[in-house]
């Protein structure tokens, strides 16, 4: 098959070699993450010239398609048959068909599949073009109101609590917002998580269905989320949290001391709680930072 060259993309001559020159283009494009409104005029085109595209769900970027009425080659590509479908891809793009990787929705890569097939693609030296657009955490992000300065995209986290509050611990001081993917089923969970850690008056944005028709974006503090949670009849959608910068600390504490005091407390067989409230009453700290240094020492030990 013959393949396809955009204008907007000429080869370039120079140091590329032979086989760059012939071979095709894999174009890594953002779809709608609810309105298909979303879906801007470039990646349109695009999806319209490709060889094939690569798709999560080949029923569900059917629809997104044919509301465009595009018609192209559709080759199944998600997170458990990636691996074994790269090569095949790799090939046929060396053979010089462009190709496109879409996801359910929003940017691949970002929590959804297509980081093997993209890595491959520059290991053997073929050329990736992303084609930006919808993304849910930038999304969630913009709607904030929390500066974007240091943001951290975290996404998805563990499914079990320990595994979790570890991921989150490095973060306790972190200067930037945190964004957080869930799953409805784990929502009430993960907040009760961070209302652990964290201070009960750091508020949380929780954005749900983004771009959909039941979207619903809410900012509260986390000493309220588990009331809200309770009032809900059932939890569904797709949920994206950000988690407000944390406080600036006024005044810097050695934390060797603390740590010490910590550990003799330990030795003297004293609860978890018990030492996190004597070192809070020490050191003047914030409750959830003391318990969660009180946990990692008690690891250690």
């Amino acid at each position: 098959m013959k393949h396809r060259r955009h204008a907007e993309h000429p080869r370039e001559s120079g140091d590329a070699t032979a086989s760059e020159h012939s071979a095709g283009v894999l174009y890594v494009i953002a779809t709608p993450i609810g309105n298909l409104k979303d879906l801007g005029q470039r990646a349109c085109e695009v999806l319209a010239s490709v060889d094939f595209i690569a798709c999560e769900d080949t029923r569900h970027s059917k629809v997104l398609l044919d509301h465009l009425g595009i018609r192209r080659p559709l080759l199944s590509c998600f997170a458990q048959n990636e691996a074994q479908r790269t090569p095949e891809i790799i090939a046929r793009l060396r053979a010089g068909e462009n190709a496109a990787i879409i996801s359910d929705g929003g940017t691949p890569c970002i929590s959804d599949p297509g980081m093997l097939l993209v890595d491959a693609c520059h290991q053997a030296h073929i050329r990736v073009s992303p084609i930006p657009g919808p993304t849910a955490f930038a999304a969630a992000l913009s709607a904030s109101g929390f500066s974007g300065q240091d943001a951290v995209f975290i996404g998805f986290l563990p499914r079990d609590s320990g595994p979790r509050l570890a991921r989150l611990r490095p973060y306790l001081r972190h200067p930037g917002p945190l964004v957080l993917y869930e799953a409805p089923h784990r929502l009430s969970a993960l907040c009760d998580d961070l209302l652990a850690l964290f201070e009960p008056e750091r508020e949380l944005l929780i954005a749900r269905e983004l771009s959909k028709l039941f979207e619903e974006l809410l900012r509260l503090p986390l000493s309220a989320v588990r009331d809200w949670l309770d009032a809900q009849e059932r939890i569904r959608g797709e949920f994206v949290l950000v988690l407000a910068p944390a406080p600036q600390r006024e005044a810097s504490v050695d934390q060797s001391k603390v740590d010490a005091v910590i550990d003799v407390l330990h030795g003297h067989g004293l609860s978890t709680r018990a030492i996190r409230d004597v070192v809070v009453q020490l050191f003047s700290l914030r409750s959830s930072e003391v318990y969660a240094r009180v946990l990692e020492r008690s690891e250690r030990k």
